[in-house]
């Protein structure tokens, strides 16, 4: 990589005030605000959808857990900051996994910026994109507690919880 020549030129993170006015950004956690932030600094054009961010590397970089690393890409995932390109796995070195910022435009597949963080609510409502890994492993893992639970103790509203009715939840309905 060259060096930069002129001070503008350098490598920075650019954080406008409107994402920080965002529910997305208020609701995300400290770790996942740095994440971000480091995600920005280390972007240059023509390589987003190639960012390569291993578990291990983000809690170097953050200087946290890899527990709490892996919360945190989570979380932007699921909150719309940045999309998955390809997914890692251990079968063998190297395969950390592929991710593209959504504010900016995807140089793998040449699609426009997503933006899916601008549409997040804190219900959790937001279009899910198709390559969205975690929304399908928290429909599995949901739809698998369901059906492993009798008939009668389905998901359903807490006897203690003001406001909520004791009926069942709907599989649509669930938290």
């Amino acid at each position: 990589m060259a060096t930069a020549t002129k001070y503008r030129d350098r490598p920075h993170a650019r954080i406008y005030y409107a994402w920080l006015e965002l529910p997305a950004w208020r609701a995300a956690s400290i770790a996942a605000r740095n994440l971000i932030v480091e995600m920005l600094a280390r972007y240059r054009p023509g390589e987003n959808g190639r960012l390569e961010w291993s578990v291990q590397r983000v809690a170097e970089v953050l200087g946290v857990s890899k527990s709490t690393a892996s919360a945190a890409l989570i979380e932007l995932e699921t909150i719309g900051w940045i999309e998955v390109m390809r997914a890692g796995s251990f079968s063998r070195k190297g395969r950390a996994s592929h991710y593209a910022l959504a504010m900016f435009t995807n140089d793998v597949t040449g699609e426009p910026a997503t933006r899916t963080f601008e549409r997040w609510r804190p219900d959790g409502t937001r279009p899910l994109g198709s390559r969205c890994r975690v929304s399908r492993q928290m429909r599995k893992v949901r739809s698998e507690l369901q059906d492993s639970l009798p008939r009668d103790e389905r998901l359903s509203a807490p006897e203690d919880t003001p406001g909520r009715s004791r009926r069942p939840l709907r599989r649509n309905e669930w938290p």
